[in-house]
């Protein structure tokens, strides 16, 4: 039965690192010095065992040596600081309009970084593919913001207005 992980938790994180690795759990466990058991209790959310920040670091390094791109544990830190601080500012959940954000800033970045592999691209072109892609970025965070603002339950909904056709 496959375990519901937070999305943003470390234990994500984890089994993105242990993805990368030959033999998985087995190598991340030895470069910590731990069993591949210990690693894979690491990656359970309802299990009591804990990552020490040191170690996070190790597996974010061997990640990249084993070639992933990133550092899904630091990413994930990141992530649940950022989200946990707008959180706080969100008022009133707007989805829709999170979302259009979203794929606006998202179809701007990708324009922006197909845009530094055709011919004639300089530092402008780089520069304005990075910004677009900051803003993709910021706008997803603010979007992750609004989700976990969103009461759930039977009446998390606005009423749509009187005269709404239906």
């Amino acid at each position: 039965m496959t375990k519901l992980r937070p999305p943003l938790g470390v234990e994500a994180a984890i089994g993105r690192v242990v993805a990368q690795l030959p033999k998985g759990y087995e190598t991340a466990g030895k470069a910590l010095g731990r069993s591949a058991r210990f690693v894979r209790a690491l990656g359970e959310p309802d299990r009591r065992e804990q990552l020490r920040f040191t170690d996070a670091i190790r597996l974010d390094k061997l990640f990249r040596r084993n070639g992933g791109s990133g550092a899904p544990l630091l990413e994930s830190y990141q992530l649940q600081l950022g989200v946990a601080d707008l959180h706080n500012l969100v008022a009133a959940p707007n989805i829709p309009a999170a979302a259009i954000d979203v794929v606006r800033e998202g179809a701007e970045a990708v324009a922006a970084q197909i845009a530094v592999t055709l011919p004639g691209a300089d530092e402008r072109t780089r520069a304005a593919a990075i910004r677009e892609t900051e803003e993709l970025v910021q706008a997803g965070t603010r979007a992750l913001a609004h989700l976990q603002s969103v009461p759930l339950g039977p009446g998390n909904l606005p009423r749509p207005p009187d005269d709404a056709p239906g």
